[in-house]
């Protein structure tokens, strides 16, 4: 049993893996200058957890996508084209949701970060 549950959790942290450089690969050959949020996150250890976080957070208004580097506890969060990015206060919610703690929130190439919702 245990063997098998090694074996699903390789080939899910390998989707996760492939799936996370073909948006990379993507989002380069766009051409584009990408806003984003650097969102430093505390207790991200797994594949399955950081998983959980990009959904939640990918779900946020004016977020194009979310990316995990769980080895450096960061997430990025890339925003969406002339999008308002969301509030840090909405950041702070859906990572405490789903399990986590932010240490440190900053923009790039975005702005501020708003206070609040509009």
């Amino acid at each position: 049993m245990t063997r098998i549950f090694a074996k699903a959790l390789l080939l899910f942290s390998a989707a996760v893996l492939s799936m996370a450089l073909f948006r990379a690969t993507t989002l380069r050959m766009a051409g584009e200058e990408t806003r984003k949020i650097v969102v430093q996150v505390g207790g991200l250890a797994c594949p399955f957890c950081a998983y959980g976080l990009e959904k939640r957070l990918g779900r946020l208004r004016g977020v194009a996508s979310a990316e995990t580097d769980i080895a450096q506890g960061l997430v990025v969060l890339r925003l969406e084209k002339n999008a308002s990015p969301p509030a840090e206060s909405e950041i702070r919610e859906a990572v405490k949701r789903a399990g986590f703690t932010v240490l440190e929130i900053h923009a790039v190439n975005a702005g501020e970060v708003r206070d609040g919702p509009d």
